[in-house]
C-alpha cells in the first residue's frame, strides 16, 4: 500500500443474504485483516448504497463524491460478483470473498473462504 496521509480505502460490498452460516463471521475476519495492514475499509450491504458508492455522480452540481475506493470486495455470490462489476470503474481493482459454496467465477479465478489471500492480493497492488 502506498503511503499516504489518508490510509486507502477498500469497499465491501456484501451480500448479507447470499452464503451459509458463518458468512458474517468471514467478512468480519476480513474486515480485520485489512484494517491490521492500514486500510479504511467500508462495508455497504444494500444494493443502492453500494450504486452509491461506485457510481460517479450524474452533474456537477451533486455532493462531492468521495475519492474511489482502492479496490472492492464482493462478499456474496455470483449476482454480486455481476452487480459490482456492472457499477464499478473499469480501473477499481474487484476481489472476490465467495459465501456460497457454489460461487462459479470465484472458483474459476481461483477464490475460496480463506480471507488471508484477498488480503495479500490487495495489499500488493493492483493486478489484471
Amino acid at each position: 500500500m502506498p503511503l499516504t496521509d489518508q490510509p486507502q480505502t477498500v469497499l465491501i460490498a456484501e451480500n448479507p443474504r447470499a452464503g451459509v452460516p458463518g458468512g458474517a463471521d468471514l467478512v468480519d475476519r476480513l474486515v480485520r485483516q485489512l484494517t491490521a495492514r492500514g486500510y479504511a475499509v467500508e462495508r455497504a450491504r444494500e444494493p443502492e448504497a453500494i450504486r452509491r458508492r461506485l457510481v460517479k455522480p450524474a452533474t456537477d452540481t451533486d455532493a462531492p463524491a468521495a475519492p474511489p475506493p482502492a479496490c472492492v470486495v464482493c462478499a456474496g455470490g455470483d449476482g454480486t460478483i455481476s452487480m459490482v462489476a456492472n457499477w464499478a470503474d473499469s480501473a477499481t481493482p474487484l476481489a472476490v470473498l465467495p459465501l456460497r459454496p457454489e460461487n462459479l467465477p470465484a472458483r474459476q479465478f481461483g477464490f475460496d473462504r480463506d480471507v488471508a489471500p484477498p488480503c495479500d492480493r490487495i495489499a500488493s497492488g493492483p493486478t489484471r
